[in-house]
């Protein structure tokens, strides 16, 4: 049961509009949705999308979903955010194109300079999104609920690494934008430094916890038995899925809670135990110093991944090779890093 086929089922409208290839209905995301959109443009195309789709609405309850890709990787933005930040001076390689991306992914080195001259095409493209979302907020007014979240946040040369899909779960990789906006009753926001799950966006009935409960209303996600949120561990999986012979669904699990973090890695690396209290940028693996300590996280780990995995098997069976992709298709998922 999808988040758009309850909502669907409770009488809203519930529309789609997608970018890139990797989130098409063809994959069946498109489960509970009236309509569905694979674009694969920017905001700037979609918008007329956008308003059509809502137009459609008459005045029902509605659901819309919008899929950005503006800050994906490569990082091309459009004139004038291609120029805001960068340097001018600039000769590198570094031109936030696929193949320099995948030069430096697979262990090319990189300077200061080229960190600098990507991270200010990453800016850029975070820019132009912030205007064009600017225009979206316009055309859906003040009322509606907005949750604005992300799947993976982005390495700059963290522990000499670049770009997030090197599939690590460091301090860059995991943290990930969560905006919501209700309506409000007064104007200023409020910002909360608690751990966030994404399960914890469900609505009720499902897994996860409410950030906050209504004194005498119903107890959202108690079907989950982790703890309330701010006291019970975040999860976060970084999947392998076509670099390993043999592929395994995951690549490294990991838990945080306030001061601590916990990576173990099931394709043959270290378990990594920091400190984050004393350690924020997780430079000093305690793994083998603690190792007691690293013992239970370990078993927490694999009491989750065991409830993933149980999860998966219960899922038909897919044999990919019986998948005909549309060539364009291919092209647009090569160009976002997931096909070679």
């Amino acid at each position: 049961m999808t988040l758009a086929e309850r909502l669907a089922a409770g009488g809203y409208r519930t529309a789609a509009v997608v970018s890139g290839g990797f989130c098409r209905s063809d994959f069946g995301f498109g489960k509970g949705f009236q309509e569905y959109h694979n674009l694969g443009s920017r905001l700037s195309v979609t918008l007329p999308v956008i308003k059509e789709a809502l137009a459609r609405a008459s005045g029902r309850p509605y659901f819309l979903y919008v899929h950005l890709l503006e800050v994906h990787d490569p990082y091309e933005p459009p004139p004038p955010f291609d120029k805001l930040w960068t340097d001018s001076g600039y000769h590198g390689p570094m031109d936030g194109g696929r193949e320099a991306l995948t030069r430096a992914r697979l262990g090319a080195p990189f300077s200061a300079k080229d960190t600098a001259q990507l991270r200010a095409l990453y800016d850029g493209s975070m820019r132009e999104l912030d205007d064009r979302l600017g225009e979206l907020f316009d055309v859906i007014g003040p009322e509606p609920i907005v949750v604005f979240t992300a799947d993976h946040g982005e390495a700059f040369g963290e522990h000499g690494r670049l770009q997030a899909r090197q599939r690590r779960l460091r301090r860059a990789n995991p943290r990930a934008v969560d905006l919501a906006r209700a309506r409000p009753r007064r104007r200023e926001g409020h910002r909360t430094h608690r751990r966030a799950r994404r399960p914890d966006a469900d609505p009720a009935g499902t897994r996860g916890t409410a950030r906050r409960q209504r004194p005498g209303g119903p107890q959202l996600g108690a079907s989950s038995r982790w703890p309330p949120l701010g006291r019970a561990p975040a999860f976060v999986e970084a999947v392998f899925n076509h670099d390993n012979d043999p592929p395994h669904p995951f690549g490294s699990l990991a838990l945080r809670s306030r001061d601590r973090k916990f990576i173990r890695s099931l394709l043959g690396g270290v378990d990594e135990l920091y400190d984050l209290a004393a350690d924020p940028a997780e430079k000093r693996n305690l793994a083998a110093e603690r190792p007691e300590e690293a013992a239970r996280w370990r078993r927490l780990v694999d009491e989750r991944l065991e409830t993933s995995m149980r999860a998966s098997r219960a899922l038909p069976s897919v044999d990919p090779s019986s998948v005909d992709l549309d060539p364009g298709l291919v092209q647009k998922l090569k160009a976002s890093g997931y096909v070679r």
